[in-house]
């Protein structure tokens, strides 16, 4: 009886951590796809100013040809670019390189504040056939016929580390346009 009861509970708190992972992941009320989205207040702050860190910010974080600023446009205060964030899984103890997550980043900027949103959030495995596979959206579960990684469980583990690094890129981002202009 006590192995049983072992068990059952065993079994539930592993279902409990693929919940909390999948409900930990914001989303856009109206479409259910993963998004954060952030407005922040960064009082006596110019709108040209905040245009201003948030493109040199994207410029220098979205380094590669195939992440860049897609589109910068002053007179509405609007800036989008598209970028990856290297993602990793843990296995026979060491952490393994499985692919990047591909994401849009729009920036829309006023007098006084932004507002920044991260969305389109794509897994894409490594091209090495030993690699990672590719999951596709965020949003996808594991595929039950998958006989490489990621598994289930690496899955979740990918969606969870994307999670905690979504929230640090977010934070980064934040501490960026909040810093007082120096003058040399």
């Amino acid at each position: 009886m006590k192995t049983f009861i072992l068990f059952t509970f065993l079994i539930a708190s592993v279902s409990v951590r693929c919940q909390s992972v999948l409900e930990r992941l914001p989303r856009n009320p109206e479409t259910q796809k993963v998004e954060y989205v952030e407005i922040v207040e960064v009082p006596q702050a110019t709108k040209a100013t905040l245009f201003a860190k948030a493109q040199t910010w994207m410029a220098t974080t979205f380094r590669s040809a195939n992440q860049t600023i897609q589109l910068a446009d002053k007179e509405t205060g609007t800036l989008i670019a598209k970028g990856t964030m290297p993602t990793r899984v843990r296995a026979m103890g060491r952490d393994y390189p499985a692919g990047v997550f591909r994401l849009t980043m729009a920036v829309q900027v006023k007098d006084g504040k932004y507002k920044v949103t991260l969305s389109e959030i794509v897994h894409e495995g490594d091209i090495n056939p030993n690699g990672a596979a590719t999951m596709g959206p965020i949003e996808n579960s594991a595929k039950a016929s998958m006989i490489r990684y990621p598994t289930r469980k690496q899955w979740d583990e990918l969606r969870a580390n994307f999670h905690d690094d979504a929230l640090k890129f977010l934070a980064k981002f934040k501490e960026t346009m909040q810093k007082p202009n120096d003058d040399f």
